[in-house]
């Protein structure tokens, strides 16, 4: 579940399908369990794009720090659409 949080961080659920998603994070967990799969399905094609989605979630599913996220909200705030403001 850990490794489905972190992808959900990523841009990994714009491009790529769910069930791919599911099965990188899987095999993050347990890679012999996506091994055997793969060997039972023959699925040589699917394997690259789940290493793919492995990378991206290892390298970019970053949790941003408390700072970070105070400072895009901030900007949000400046960039509000003056004609929905009350007042």
């Amino acid at each position: 579940m850990q490794h489905i949080r972190t992808s959900r961080l990523t841009d990994v659920e714009l491009i790529y399908p769910p069930s791919q998603i599911a099965l990188a994070c899987l095999s993050l967990a347990h890679p012999e369990i996506t091994a055997f799969w793969a060997r039972s399905k023959n699925a040589d094609t699917a394997l690259e794009a789940i290493e793919s989605i492995k990378r991206t979630i290892t390298r970019d599913g970053d949790i941003p720090s408390v700072d970070v996220v105070r400072e895009i909200d901030r900007r949000l705030k400046i960039c509000k659409n003056p004609e929905k403001v009350v007042g």
